[in-house]
């Protein structure tokens, strides 16, 4: 029997001498799959080469054939920035326009993953403010004795 070395792609050769790209997660297992597939046992290297064709194939494939409008499943429309769970939970909780098929699975179409996109609520980072703003006379830095003396006053001293 040929050692599956010779037939299957290595995960780090050039894209254009494999069938399709595996993910990082999917890479580290790649070496054990063979050593299996070595010792007659196909299964697990099936399934990573199944995965990764049918992730390439959601990924680049479908959203390129269906355009804008067409209805397509969550993973094919999901981003680096909005995974396909994040899809799904939004379709669930009714901020992403999507239909459920007979078969369970959520489909949408680019234009609503687009608009979904920019209704989304964006965290933008601010600095802590105080809750009270301090007035523009305090001065910056004091030294003990004028604090003393402030709370002296304040507190009828």
């Amino acid at each position: 029997m040929t050692p599956v070395w010779d037939v299957a792609p290595h995960p780090r050769q050039p894209s254009e001498r494999r069938p399709a790209r595996f993910a990082s997660t999917t890479s580290s297992r790649f070496p054990a799959a063979l050593r299996r597939a070595d010792q007659d046992d196909p299964g697990p290297l099936g399934e990573l080469l199944a995965r990764a064709v049918l992730d390439n194939l959601y990924k680049f494939i479908v959203p390129a054939i269906a355009g804008a409008a067409r209805l397509v499943a969550l993973p094919a429309l999901a981003t680096d920035e909005l995974s396909a769970n994040a899809l799904r939970v939004a379709a669930i909780r009714g901020r992403l326009k999507a239909a459920k098929a007979s078969d369970g699975t959520w489909r949408s179409s680019r234009a609503w993953v687009d608009e979904y996109i920019a209704s989304r609520y964006k965290r933008t980072w601010a600095p802590h403010r105080s809750r009270r703003p301090k007035p523009a006379s305090t001065p910056k830095s004091r030294s003990p004795a004028s604090r003393r003396e402030s709370y002296a006053s304040w507190s009828g001293r």
